[in-house]
């Protein structure tokens, strides 16, 4: 075919040697880039939109439920890469490693987990605001003894 060229030999290696990498990565950036986008575009609205409309005067709980559902996403598109790559066989064949992270997330994340829930209560309460503090007071019931403050904290 006249002025047709091809690309230089090294290239052609190079890309051949490395063809099953770059396959499985673009099916990686695939599966990641449609389940991340159509999360951002309807998902991620959708549902804080539905909170903005229960919850009018708590902006907290709609930013909260903002990053909590993106960081969620951003798991969820990452497992579904793995699983367009070709991967997803290691989650099924492999009850030992899916053991042993499940443990490890837990072990790592109990803190992690009882703040947020603790955080999540705080801010439902619509008497609990941004900016009003908690003052503990002596030991025993901390329920008995919590006060709560309303107004900014003067640190």
């Amino acid at each position: 075919m006249i002025g047709q060229t091809s690309l230089p030999e090294w290239v052609t290696d190079l890309l051949s040697a490395y063809y099953q990498v770059l396959s499985e990565l673009f099916w990686f950036l695939v599966g990641l880039g449609i389940v991340y986008f159509i999360g951002r575009i309807v998902l991620i609205p959708l549902v804080t939109g539905i909170v903005r409309s229960r919850n009018r005067n708590n902006p907290t709980i709609e930013t909260a439920t903002k990053t909590y559902l993106r960081v969620v996403l951003i798991g969820f598109a990452i497992l579904t890469g793995i699983i367009a790559a070709g991967y997803g066989r290691v989650f099924s064949e492999s009850a030992v490693i899916i053991a042993a992270i499940t443990f490890a997330l837990g072990i790592a994340g109990q803190h992690v987990f009882s703040s947020l829930i603790s955080g999540m209560f705080l801010v439902a309460d619509p008497d609990f605001n941004v900016g009003d503090w908690v003052k503990y007071h002596g030991s025993g019931d901390p329920w008995r003894l919590c006060l709560i403050h309303r107004g900014r904290n003067s640190l």
